[in-house]
């Protein structure tokens, strides 16, 4: 039995308790057949890398002023930012315009978030240019591509880290798939009208290769090993559901993949949809990162609004 107290940052006088028991029996909401161990985060080589060699930090006396547009020269530090190195971001508030593209393993890291956005590493999009910056940092692949997909050739069980397919070609060790399947009605239905979630649809080409049914659940795995005289594939980590021959199984990849991304220390707010977007990236991590609802062009720059809660400007991962 534990006592948990909870208090408050913002106001350390405001706290709470409660009473937490902990047994060896589990009791689970959603079948014992669809329970996984889950394990986010960069699980793998050591964890999330804490890098040390900076490229390049930004000149906070002439960008970070919340005045000068910043948004081209912070782009050109990170283009010009070589892979496992970090582009510093001094304390200072930046004026974004125009989303920012990371397309390789970086880091962009600034001098911390404050708190409630006071001091700290801001990049702020005007209320002026909210309607038209949809995402403040994009990490996706730069003129990526999707090669044919593989057919899964038989049914491969929950737990399982190898698969058969029609065929190896394109594929090479290390490289990060996606393993999707087409939806189980049973219990899969898109019932969200105009924000159904989906790794692949036939009424969306953006996310994946074409499709003739829409493909919901997913996998993104890492291939460890290619045995070309069998068709198989070994990967990592292993699967969270079983992906069955009845729901014509697929293995995919973009090409290039994006790997090992990380954003860190940093305050957004302004953009209309994503303060962060993630697409077809792996090992990627945004960490103490501090964000707020606004979205409506009519709020003053980086004024609390309603936007769509925290769907106005918040961290999306696809």
């Amino acid at each position: 039995t534990y006592h948990v107290v909870a208090t408050s940052i913002a106001s350390p006088s405001v706290s709470d308790s409660a009473t937490v028991l902990v047994t060896t029996s589990a009791t689970y909401i959603i079948p014992a057949d669809r329970v996984t161990l889950w394990q986010p985060g960069v699980t793998n080589n050591g964890g999330i890398p804490n890098r040390t060699t900076i490229c390049a930090t930004a000149n906070a006396a002439t960008y970070g002023n919340n005045s000068t547009d910043a948004t081209s020269y912070l782009q050109g530090l990170i283009n010009n930012c070589p892979a496992g190195q970090v582009v510093h971001v001094p304390a200072g508030q930046y004026k974004i315009t125009a989303t920012l593209v990371v397309n390789k393993g970086i880091t962009i890291r600034g001098d911390g978030p404050g708190v409630n956005a006071v001091g700290g590493t801001q990049l702020r999009v005007p209320a002026a240019q909210a309607s038209s910056v949809g995402d403040i940092i994009d990490i996706v692949p730069s003129n990526y591509s999707f090669i044919t997909p593989k057919a899964i050739t038989s049914t491969v069980a929950k737990g399982a880290n190898q698969a058969t397919l029609n065929n190896v070609t394109s594929l090479s060790v290390g490289d990060v798939v996606t393993i999707d399947q087409t939806d189980d009605t049973s219990y899969v239905f898109e019932g969200m009208g105009s924000q159904a979630i989906f790794k692949r649809s036939p009424y969306h080409s953006g996310y994946g290769p074409s499709t003739s049914a829409t493909r919901s659940v997913g996998q993104m795995v890492q291939i460890t090993a290619i045995d070309s005289g069998t068709n198989t594939v070994t990967f990592d980590p292993p699967l969270h559901i079983t992906f069955d021959t009845a729901h014509t199984p697929q293995l995919w990849k973009t090409t290039p993949n994006v790997t090992y991304v990380g954003i860190e220390d940093l305050y957004l707010t302004g953009s209309y949809y994503e303060g962060i977007f993630v697409q077809d990236a792996a090992y990627v991590w945004i960490k103490h990162i501090e964000t707020d609802g606004t979205k409506t062009p009519a709020n003053s720059d980086g004024a609390l609004g309603p936007g769509e809660g925290m769907g106005g400007d918040h961290v999306y991962l696809g």
